[in-house]
């Protein structure tokens, strides 16, 4: 099997794409398969180059870029009897205003930057959802890492999930960094998370804990709009900027217990990477129990904390973020001693060397539809 990635991320935000294209391309590559990866400009250019992968793959695997100008791409790779499928991990329609993509999603604005070095905003003519959906009708079929993303869009494509899985040598190479007395409560994402943040209850209740406990530290890595809006004192948080997934592992491994907040139906929508991450760590966790994060509910070397995102019951999930933490914190060695248990039992999981009969199974059923 010959398979074409076709990587939407630009190498200053290569997040996503490393964990839907660059991860299983590896282990797809190491398994003996031909696989290779055009940027998606490249491919949209039609290049001589991307014409001459294109044509000899028997499945083309398009990372989200569904507006109006790939829908004829599709068609045509299609015509000469290629599978074209859709990745993407995101609830375009229903994101937050202060998610740093909603100017594109929600008002389809554009940056434009001419060759004369001029720059200006402008609308798209057809709103960008409306050209997402268009496109999931042409493609062969989509795919997502949540089940519940998938059925927003049910009525496309036919719909397959398949997690992020995980290159585990870079997990187990990163070494542990904090060897100080203090303990790090540690957090990183993409600038989409305020929401979570804010409704989930975690921010009074981590107000709390530092105000208490003078060994806390809290590191936020990524968006720092998350840091500005935490109640609290800034001396004792740590913040680190965006970092590329090649290297997010050594970050990772700074923290001594990983949190996860959600809150309301988009988070909902996310994949479980966060906490699949904190397992094939060995780091104890803290997370809200959404359903995200369901195959992982029994899973003893964390806690999950009241799910919702209403008012009337934000103090109890505060209280409810606040014990939960207080106890990994108080009882830290058992919880360690259970998370490097738990790496063979749930995170080994998402290896994504095992992860590919997953991934050739799925991509056969696909270009079974398109005989």
């Amino acid at each position: 099997m010959v398979i074409c990635y076709i990587v939407a991320d630009g190498i200053s935000e290569y997040n996503s794409s490393g964990f839907r294209v660059s991860t299983p391309a590896d282990a797809l590559l190491r398994a003996g398969y031909e696989v290779h990866i055009l940027n998606v400009r490249q491919w949209m250019a039609k290049t001589e180059y991307a014409r001459s992968i294109c044509q000899k793959a028997d499945i083309i695997h398009l990372q989200r870029v569904l507006v109006t100008d790939t829908h004829g791409d599709i068609l045509y790779w299609r015509s000469k009897g290629k599978a074209v499928v859709v990745d993407f991990d995101d609830a375009y329609q229903m994101i937050h205003d202060d998610n740093a993509a909603a100017p594109f999603w929600l008002h389809g604005e554009v940056e434009v930057r001419l060759p004369t070095g001029v720059e200006y905003s402008t609308k798209m003519d057809e709103h960008p959802v409306d050209q997402f959906q268009k496109g999931l009708d042409v493609c062969t079929a989509l795919i997502t890492p949540s089940a519940i993303l998938s059925d927003d869009w049910r009525v496309g494509a036919p719909e397959f999930v398949v997690p992020n899985f995980l290159d585990t040598k870079l997990y187990r190479a990163a070494p542990k960094h904090n060897n100080s007395p203090n303990i790090i409560l540690g957090w990183g994402g993409s600038l989409s998370h305020v929401q979570s943040w804010k409704d989930s209850g975690i921010n009074e209740a981590l107000q709390q804990i530092l105000q208490e406990r003078d060994n806390i530290r809290l590191l936020i890595v990524g968006d720092h709009r998350v840091v500005d809006q935490l109640p609290m004192r800034k001396d004792r948080i740590m913040f680190s900027p965006y970092t590329a997934w090649w290297n997010w592992q050594n970050t990772l491994m700074r923290y001594d217990i990983g949190l996860a907040p959600l809150a309301g139906d988009y988070d909902d929508r996310r994949s479980n990477l966060k906490v699949a991450e904190y397992l094939m760590s060995g780091l104890p966790f803290a997370a809200t129990k959404s359903p995200v994060y369901e195959e992982f509910f029994e899973a003893d070397s964390g806690r999950f904390v009241e799910h919702g995102y209403d008012k009337e019951n934000y103090q109890s999930r505060t209280e409810d973020w606040y014990y939960s933490t207080m106890d990994i914190i108080d009882r830290i060695e058992y919880y360690r001693d259970r998370a490097e248990s738990n790496i063979e039992t749930y995170g080994m999981r998402y290896d994504a060397d095992r992860g590919v009969s997953k991934i050739i199974s799925v991509y056969k059923q696909i270009i079974e539809l398109e005989k």
